[in-house]
C-alpha cells in the first residue's frame, strides 16, 4: 500500500496537469485554453505565472534538518 505522501505526491502532479490542460494549453478546436472559453481568464497562462502562485502560496523556504 502507498504512503500517504506518495498519494499526496500523485494528487499534486493531477492538479499540475490539469492546470496546464486548463490554462495554459492551447486547444486545436477551441483555437484557446477552456480557461479563456469559460471566461475565467482574458489571456493563456504560463508556466511562469503558475510557479509564482505556488511560490506565494507556499511562502519562504523552510530551514532544512540535519542528515
Amino acid at each position: 500500500m502507498p504512503s500517504q505522501r506518495k498519494v499526496e505526491n500523485r494528487y499534486h502532479t493531477l492538479s499540475l496537469y490539469f492546470v496546464w490542460y486548463n490554462f495554459i494549453k492551447q486547444h486545436k478546436t477551441l483555437r484557446m485554453t477552456p480557461a479563456i472559453a469559460a471566461g475565467f481568464v482574458s489571456s493563456p497562462l504560463e508556466m511562469n505565472d503558475i510557479v509564482m502562485l505556488i511560490d506565494q502560496r507556499e511562502g519562504p523556504p523552510k530551514k532544512r534538518g540535519p542528515y
